[in-house]
């Protein structure tokens, strides 16, 4: 719908471009301010509903590249190039860095559970040891 109105009021507007700039503008920082909180930022924020698997953010991105290319062509002066640019870039980043605090978190229980099991195989030993032969 975006591409509809944007082309027929460069039609029918020629020489203004102005409101067609603003109203882009608040358009797309609605946009990928959606997009952001539906693919996530990478912050880190507690509570973040689970991430789509890398296909659905591979297919979701993709989306968002055909989309921002025809609006730029549209609208060139609002950057949505470099917003996508950003987005995409902030999303992935988030991305390996949640899967790496996930199996960060794992390997900190797995060591904690060797840990756990080393030390009570050394406590069984040393009660065996300790044991008077009979």
């Amino acid at each position: 719908e975006f591409h509809a109105a944007a082309s027929e009021f460069a039609e029918l507007f020629p020489r203004d471009r102005a409101p067609l700039v603003t109203f882009s503008r608040a358009i797309f920082a609605r946009y990928f301010a959606l997009l952001t909180r539906a693919l996530g930022s990478g912050d880190g924020a507690a509570g973040r509903a689970r991430l789509p698997n890398a296909k659905g953010l591979m297919r979701a991105l993709a989306a968002v590249a055909g989309d921002v290319r025809e609006s730029h062509r549209l609208v060139p002066e609002i950057n949505v190039l470099d917003r996508a640019s950003e987005t995409t870039e902030r999303t992935v980043r988030g991305r390996v860095e949640a899967s790496f605090r996930v199996l960060e978190r794992k390997l900190a229980t797995a060591l904690d559970d060797a840990e756990e099991i080393v030390a009570n195989a050394a406590d069984a030993s040393s009660r065996v040891d300790a044991t008077p032969p009979t």
